[in-house]
């Protein structure tokens, strides 16, 4: 072949090609077209055009060397077989060369798109020009980032019209000095991964939007009970942020321990078993106030699989039904049909677990598929990168081997800046030599050091182990000549592409920033297997095998997270927890899972076969709602939650809830959750025909509350019975009681009767036959109804009472007991006893103990059934009968009170006056004897000050033990006045904010003098810095910082006690610490002593009055410790350390009155700690608090409930 290339080589047309890569120049670039005449470069974006002038000639070309049938391969071949766009320009911005994926990936020859001058600007999209004008304005020449490298992502026109995604890296090359003379860069094709990113995100927010719009708590936890997914409802309800529960097992914190293990006993149920469980479980839900109920939840619970089946958690839906519990209680005859559902949902469950195993077999079988089209894809991709590669070489063959020796190092370095902007590492192995050549990127790759040896071992090495037979069969395949192809008469290569996985070891020497050591890392290899041919022109055997190597972990592991938000999204609609609908505008249903098909009264064929329109399902009393909601979902991608009906197939009704949102994709198709509300509805109807009794029962009771005497009782007793009874023929009512004696009845009242009949039966014997004497001596109902022939009918049996029936027009009656109420304050129903009949035999004997205290009697005229009273209006005048003994009782429990009220206000008032007899005394006998000790103080200083002659050291020494007892005898005089006013009630609290930081600088040096003068060692700081913390005078800390409310003056006298107390107990050379902290809305003062401590049985006298901690007796006398004598602790005034005994019991009461807290931990032999918590003046967030204590706020409380309470009394 002659070194001569021919006039029309096509390599010749193509150099130099001065394009800036796919990067689209904008029209404001544009120049003069003079300017450009005669000029095939095309200039980046916001780049000048210089012309021809600084082109470089392009790098050299493979070249076949006919003397060894064999071909050499330099950089440039290398770069055409890049996946990637790879292009140079020189330091202006001016392309000079494109490999051939430019053509590959346009489907326009470079020499095109050169030649038009635009530099690719219209296969560029239109919104990304303007961000690759200014990326390129700031870094060339004159910019703010002149000569630095970038990169920017973009979509660019494939040769079939579509715009994929690109990342572009641009990196500046310079010279020796320094001096920028071009640029190399390359584009990668992100598409598939910025399309997978978009799609998680989009499917996420589908999710999110699904999870968001259930009332009902929806979630997902591992085995380990831990949360990975909740929706807003579940964490509403737990008070907490969705990002504090995910990944904890928020169970254990926020139910009572035996709710968590009952919740995780029913999870365990549901994993172990394998199959959807419902289950009702109870928990105390906290509420806002402070307050706390117990509610009952319906939770359906199903197994969370994996890719492979095994079962990895829970998923849950949980919904509040305490209401329907309520109501379920009082109908037994609803726990029936509720077992005959919850057979019927299992297996409905068992049924679906089997269509889920179905649909996941034919899932693998679609996935498999779609990995072979996407694997012929890529070979064919390859195949014509191949072919387009081996057309240019063989066309410039003779011309490029004259270049190839001088520009060799030149196409190195921009080789390996090429790979570089492209993340691209190399590989080049001699198949004749066995020698295998890496770059520094592609050592990297497999965790080498970038001058660690290699070889086909080492690959074969740093593999997974799973992927090396695979892997070894696709580099076998791309060796066999019998594989290998070329395009046209270009050379024999072998096709390379491959996707595994390489393993670090432990020794790995990564690039700063890179995965750790033994992490598995994702690869996407290509190249291509060169032959030598033989006589006849076919491929003889395999010389070289070249290409590149990418690390796509972060790709692989974008497509794993869309794949298992997929299987959660499934997952959910599989369950059958709630119904799940997919529609479109038209009224088609799409799709719909077993639940839903099932709430529907429809088939999977009726689905199938396109007669289920949930348009025609809508009765038209709905039809604008739906309306409202299809607006809604058309207009904002989703739907609030509303209540409709669908109309089965068979006519009948089921009351529905649903909540919808749109596909992104499809705005005109979307997804529903539906929720069945026909148990829901039925509870609901039951509950209104309770609620009209339960109203009149409340009635009832309101009225009753009102009456403050036994004669008020009655009177509202019988009025109510007549009109809550008066459509039963109800004609008058009476209530009599027992009187103290025990054999009379006192009649309190007589509603509706004649005139006269009180006043002649205001008393009468117990042992008289009447009916209301008979139910209060037998404590059994008594009731007569005639039967046909009137009145006449009842009065064999109360013959002597027939003035009185007459009267009334009786022709029925019924005498209810009033029976005394337990001690948890109810009754028993007063219907409970035997029934007398019209005409039976003798009165009732009475019964020993008999509980009623009195009766009342309900009397029936002649619109009286003949048959009785139903079942309502039974429980209705059982019900006003206890409500009518306990307001009974209730009155003399009031009576009652009002007398032990008065007689507690008269023991007071001789308490009071005993304590004001008791505080005189102690204030007129402190002021006499410190008046004395005062004088004795002043008396020792003027001695001490030598005013009356010189004193001698052993009378300076007798004047100190003096003015020493002196201060001591003041002291505990001062202690007993202290708490004498305490105990009056006398001291005042000056609260306001308080800073800690401020008493602790107050209090320090107070002590210090003690500190020193025993051999101790003080400490002050944060607690985690103690003991061995900063000096005493280093306080500053955040917690003492911050402010408390308090009264100054006695926190510091309480502080001072505390500490105090640590010297005094604490023996020579101990310590002393003073610790501020925060916990939670208080702040912290503890005082820590190594001092002798406290028993445990004994911590609880220490806050006593006149109580001292003493070391334990040795010898001796520790046998003679009995325990009438508390080891550790001595009452009264005689103890062995000074004091008397009050300091800790004023400390503790000061502390209550400021609204705080002061605890003791101890530990005999070791040490004490006296805690004080604080409460905050503001919130560590700035925000203020209220400066009342809880006590106060309660007090304030009452005093309105019972300003309420006297407002409601009668007058």
């Amino acid at each position: 072949m002659s070194d001569v290339p021919p006039p029309e080589s096509p390599r010749r047309s193509r150099a130099p090609r001065p394009v800036a890569g796919p990067l689209a120049e904008p029209a404001g670039a544009a120049t003069d077209a003079a300017d450009r005449a005669g000029d095939d470069a095309a200039r980046p974006l916001g780049a000048p055009n210089p012309g021809l002038v600084g082109a470089r000639p392009v790098p050299a070309l493979p070249t076949a060397d006919p003397g060894r049938g064999r071909v050499l391969v330099d950089g440039t071949t290398l770069a055409d077989a890049m996946p990637a766009i790879v292009w140079l320009a020189d330091a202006t911005g001016r392309t000079t060369y494109l490999n051939a994926r430019w053509a590959d990936y346009t489907g326009e020859p470079s020499t095109t798109t050169l030649a038009a001058g635009d530099g690719g600007a219209r296969f560029v999209h239109p919104d990304d020009r303007d961000l690759i004008a200014a990326r390129w304005a700031e870094h060339l020449p004159g910019g703010s980032r002149a000569g630095q490298k970038f990169t920017f992502e973009y979509r660019l026109r494939r040769h079939d019209g579509r715009h994929c995604w690109h990342l572009g890296r641009v990196l500046p090359e310079h010279d020796a000095a320094g001096t920028l003379v071009g640029w190399i860069g390359t584009a990668s094709d992100i598409d598939a991964q910025k399309t997978t990113a978009i799609e998680l995100a989009e499917r996420e927010a589908l999710f999110a939007g699904v999870l968001a719009a259930v009332d009902a708590f929806v979630y997902v936890k591992d085995r380990d009970g831990r949360y990975l997914v909740c929706n807003d409802a579940l964490a509403a309800f737990f008070g907490a942020p969705r990002e504090q529960i995910l990944g904890r097992a928020f169970d254990l914190a926020y139910h009572p321990p035996e709710v968590a293990a009952a919740i995780a006993a029913n999870d365990g149920q549901v994993m172990e078993g394998g199959r959807t469980v419902r289950v009702e479980e109870t928990t105390v839900v906290r509420h806002p106030d402070g307050t706390e109920e117990r509610r009952t939840f319906l939770s359906v619970k199903s197994p969370f699989r994996d890719a492979s089946g095994a079962v990895v958690g829970v998923v849950g839906v949980t919904t509040d039904v305490e209401p329907q519990a309520r109501l379920a209680r009082g109908m037994a005859a609803a726990n029936e049909a509720l077992q005959e559902q919850q057979v019927e949902l299992e297996a409905q469950a068992a049924e679906l677990e089997m269509t889920n195993e179905q649909l996941q077999e034919q899932s693998t079988e679609l996935e498999v598929t779609n990995q072979t089209l996407q694997e012929q894809q890529v070979e064919l991709a390859t195949a014509n990168l191949t072919l387009q590669a081996q057309a240019d070489a063989l066309a410039a063959q003779a011309d490029a081997l004259r270049a190839a020796n001088a520009e060799l190092a030149q196409t190195s370095e921009r080789l390996a800046l090429a790979t570089t902007a492209s993340a691209l590492g190399v590989f080049d192995w001699d198949l004749a030599t066995n020698a295998l050549r890496w770059d520094a990127r592609t050592r990297a790759v497999f965790g080498l050091a970038p001058d660690a040896p290699v070889d086909i071992d080492v690959f074969y090495a740093r593999l997974h182990p799973d992927d090396r037979d695979r892997l070894a069969a696709i580099v076998a395949t791309a060796l066999d000549p019998a594989k290998a192809v070329r395009d046209g008469d270009g050379p024999w290569i072998g096709r390379y592409d491959a996707t595994y996985r390489t393993v670090w070891p432990d020794d790995a020497a990564a690039e700063p920033g890179a995965v750790a050591p033994g992490a598995v890392r994702h690869v996407h290899a290509t190249g291509h297997v060169w032959f030598e041919t033989d006589a006849a022109g076919r491929p003889a055997r395999a010389q070289r095998f070249t290409g590149t190597v990418r690390d796509v972990t972060a790709e692989q592991a974008a497509a794993d997270a869309l794949r298992r938000s997929e299987a959660r999204l499934r997952r959910l609609v599989e369950s059958d927890i709630v119904g799940v609908l997919f529609w479109d505008v038209d009224g088609r249903v799409l799709d719909a899972n077993a639940a839903c098909l099932a709430l529907l009264g429809v088939t999977r064929e009726d689905l199938v076969s396109g007669r289920v329109d949930w348009r025609a399902m809508t009765p038209p009393e709905w039809a604008e709602a739906d309306a409202r909601g299809v607006a809604q979902l058309l207009a904002r991608g989703t739907m609030d939650p509303f209540e409709k009906e669908f109309r089965r197939p068979d006519g009948t009704r089921v009351p529905v809830l649903l909540t919808a949102a749109t596909f992104p994709e499809e705005p005109g198709r979307g997804v529903t959750l539906v929720l069945d509300l026909s148990a829901r509805k039925a509870a609901e109807r039951a509950l209104h025909a309770a609620r009209a009794r339960t109203e009149r029962l409340q009635a009832a009771t309101a009225a009753l509350s009102r009456a403050a005497t036994p004669e008020d009782v009655a009177r509202v007793a019988t009025a109510q019975i007549v009109a809550a009874l008066g459509a039963q023929g109800v004609v008058g009512a009476s209530l009599a009681v027992l009187e103290p004696d025990g054999a009379t009845l006192r009649l309190l009242a007589a509603s509706e009767h004649p005139d006269g009949i009180q006043a002649a039966w205001s008393t009468f014997p117990l042992a008289t036959d009447a009916p209301i004497a008979v139910a209060t001596r037998t404590g059994r109902m008594v009731e007569a109804w005639g039967a046909g022939s009137g009145a006449g009918a009842i009065y064999p049996r109360w013959a002597h009472m027939r003035p009185v029936f007459d009267a009334i027009g009786l022709r029925a009656f019924v005498t209810l007991p009033l029976l005394r109420p337990d001690d948890a304050g109810g009754t028993a129903a007063a219907s409970a006893g035997a029934r007398v009949a019209t005409g039976a035999g003798d009165v009732l004997p009475p019964v020993p103990g008999s509980p009623a205290f009195g009766a009342m009697a309900v009397l029936f005229g002649p619109g009286a059934d003949a048959a009785g009273l139903d079942e309502a209006a039974r429980a209705m005048l059982d019900a006003l009968a206890q409500l009518t003994a306990q307001a009974l009782a209730r009155a003399e429990l009031l009576a009652a009170a009002r007398h032990a009220r008065a007689e507690a206000e008269r023991e007071r008032e001789r308490a009071a006056e005993a304590n004001r007899a008791k505080s005189e005394f102690l204030a007129s006998m402190s002021h006499e004897l410190r008046t004395p000790l005062n004088a004795i103080a002043g008396h020792v200083q003027l001695l001490e000050m030598e005013l009356h002659g010189p004193v001698t050291d052993p009378q300076r020494a007798a004047l100190a033990r003096v003015e020493r007892a002196q201060r001591h005898l003041l002291g505990l005089i001062n202690d007993v006045l202290n708490y004498a006013k305490l105990e009056a009630g006398k001291v005042e609290y000056d609260v306001r904010e308080v800073r800690v930081a401020d008493v602790v600088a107050d209090v320090l040096p107070m002590v210090e003098p003690l500190v020193v003068a025993k051999g101790l060692r003080l400490t002050a700081g944060p607690p985690d810095g103690l003991p061995g913390g900063p000096p005493a005078e280093s306080t500053g800390t955040r917690a003492s910082d911050a402010l408390v409310w308090a009264d100054r003056e006695k926190l510091t006298q309480v502080l001072l006690n505390l500490l105090s107390n640590a010297v005094k107990f604490t023996p020579a050379g101990g310590e002393i610490a003073l610790a501020v902290g925060a916990d939670g809305g208080a702040v912290t003062l503890a005082v820590r002593d190594t001092g002798i401590g406290i028993p445990t049985e004994r911590l609880a006298d220490i806050f006593e009055p006149f109580v001292q901690v003493r070391a334990r007796p040795a010898g001796p006398a520790a046998a003679s410790t009995t325990a009438a004598t508390p080891a550790f602790v001595d009452r009264g005034l005689t103890n062995k350390q000074d004091g008397t005994g009050l300091g800790l019991a004023i400390s503790r009461d000061l502390a209550r009155g400021m609204g705080a807290e002061l605890t003791v931990e101890s530990t005999e032999g070791v040490g004490s700690t006296f805690t004080l918590r604080l409460r905050r003046a503001v919130t560590p967030d700035g925000a203020p608090t209220d400066r009342r204590t809880g006590e106060e706020r309660r007090d304030d409380e009452e005093r309105r409930s019972g300003d309420d309470r006297r407002s409601d009394e009668p007058a």
